[in-house]
């Protein structure tokens, strides 16, 4: 595989995510997009255009056909990979969403923020909240959120606040 830019302009980019395969890959960055990438050739094929603030951060659904982006604007949105059309808007939280991922399976997302929110909905009905954590976290710590690889339901995801701030 080939490597993505750090950066393709002035703003600060981060490598957030591929798909399983390994072909593309998403950034996210201050200059309030994500961009999707051929992970060969570094060659940018859409830009994700719609939120108002930083976007902190991105992710592939497992197949690959969606990407959830977190921001300093108060949501999190889901995108189509293949047109980079924005498909929902995920609102609720209070403070900016520092992360967002989706489930093994792809039918769910869970989103954290500032608020001390973590929120869990499903992919199809993302205006419906599943459920809902309230933590005791500090704001400025860097959360991380995966799921555990379960075959059962309900899904499990774990949390963690590192205790330093993000790069």
């Amino acid at each position: 595989g080939g490597l993505l830019p750090r950066s393709r302009c002035d703003w600060r980019s981060d490598v957030c995510s591929s798909d399983l395969a390994g072909e593309l890959g998403v950034t996210s960055s201050d200059d309030q997009a994500a961009k999707l990438w051929r992970s060969a050739s570094g060659q940018c094929l859409r830009t994700l255009v719609g939120h108002g603030l930083r976007v902190w951060g991105a992710a592939f659904s497992p197949d690959g056909e969606l990407v959830v982006t977190a921001s300093d604007d108060q949501t999190a949105k889901l995108w189509s990979s293949a047109s980079g059309e924005c498909l929902r808007t995920l609102e609720g939280h209070q403070a900016w969403v520092r992360c967002a991922a989706f489930s093994p399976h792809g039918k769910l997302v869970v989103t954290t923020s500032a608020d001390g929110t973590v929120k869990l909905r499903s992919v199809l009905h993302s205006s419906e909240l599943l459920s809902q954590l309230d933590l005791v976290c500090r704001p400025l710590l860097h959360p991380i959120i995966s799921f555990l690889p379960l075959s059962s339901l309900p899904p499990l995801f774990l949390f963690a606040c590192l205790l330093s701030h993000p790069p």
